[in-house]
């Protein structure tokens, strides 16, 4: 055949806690509903091919956007060169709002991530974030070494001082700006 895929959806409920998200809540009302709903799938049809979907609700008038929805698409090859290069291509969008598919505030962002294993022992990727809102690149660089229970990293990365990719936690990010990390691993 040409190829083999699947496809799934699923949707869940809850109450969260909101303390911290939502400043000046009643002592009463800290909990509110939240329904999350997603749909992916993937199929291997010689290359990868992928996407993954959210939308997820936080039932209450507080939260200026209580509507968020997200889209993953991707494609992924490995070429014949040498021991086999890697190529992985991504688009992801978040976007709040205050309707299920209203506009609203979004998030925009491509990358490419290249990986190429030297040897048995060592593996260099390189990758390239596009931010489409804010017009900036995000660069990384790795190159990795691994024995039986250590492996050891060496990261490089060139990247605006405002670091917007996976910015979950306020405050200083690692990756912002220029710099290298090196970090040594033991697995047990």
């Amino acid at each position: 055949p040409l190829g083999k895929g699947e496809i799934a959806f699923s949707c869940h409920h809850r109450e969260i806690d909101a303390k911290g998200l939502i400043q000046g809540l009643e002592p009463d009302n800290t909990r509110i509903p939240e329904n999350r709903c997603a749909l992916d799938g993937k199929w291997d049809i010689g290359i990868g091919i992928w996407f993954e979907t959210s939308l997820f609700h936080q039932q209450t008038e507080d939260l200026p956007y209580p509507w968020q929805r997200a889209i993953n698409v991707g494609i992924d090859y490995t070429f014949n060169i040498g021991n086999g290069l890697n190529v992985i291509g991504e688009h992801f969008v978040l976007e709040a709002s205050r309707n299920a598919f209203g506009s609203g505030e979004a998030a925009k962002f491509s990358v490419l991530a290249l990986n190429y294993p030297l040897g048995l022992l060592d593996n260099i990727t390189g990758i390239l974030y596009y931010d489409w809102e804010n017009k900036d690149f995000y660069n990384f660089l790795r190159w990795q070494r691994t024995y039986d229970k250590w492996s050891f990293h060496f990261m490089a990365f060139w990247n605006p001082e405002q670091f917007r990719v996976y910015n979950t936690q306020p405050g200083n990010n690692l990756f912002a700006g220029k710099g290298i990390q090196v970090m040594a691993v033991f697995n047990y």
